[in-house]
């Protein structure tokens, strides 16, 4: 689930799309340089390796909140603001899955 918020809170479901204020690209926004950008653009391999570099921030901070931070580019922001952006859209996907459920089951 925080996978689906980083996803939806950084750049959408499009592969293709880019933070040029930021240097963010694919679904997760992974910051890269140059070529690599290319090949991580298939959303597969994207996820993925967001998945490892935000697993991988996450032991190096201590805590989810922490991890979140450092992977949003801000480890240093008192107000955790982009791990609150996260949560917010978790909490959103979360209430919208269990709406939907109920509604299949009318």
């Amino acid at each position: 689930a925080i996978v689906d918020a980083v996803d939806r809170g950084d750049l959408g479901p499009d592969p293709r799309a880019a933070s040029l204020r930021r240097g963010r690209s694919g679904i997760v926004g992974l910051v890269l340089a140059g070529h690599l950008r290319h090949a991580f653009l298939d959303p597969v391999t994207n996820i993925q390796v967001g998945v490892h570099v935000l697993e991988e921030a996450i032991r190096w901070r201590g805590s989810l909140t922490g991890g979140l931070q450092h992977y949003g580019g801000s480890p240093k922001d008192p107000a955790t603001s982009y791990a609150n952006k996260v949560f917010a859209e978790k909490q959103r996907l979360e209430k919208a899955a269990r709406k939907g459920a109920r509604g299949s089951r009318a």
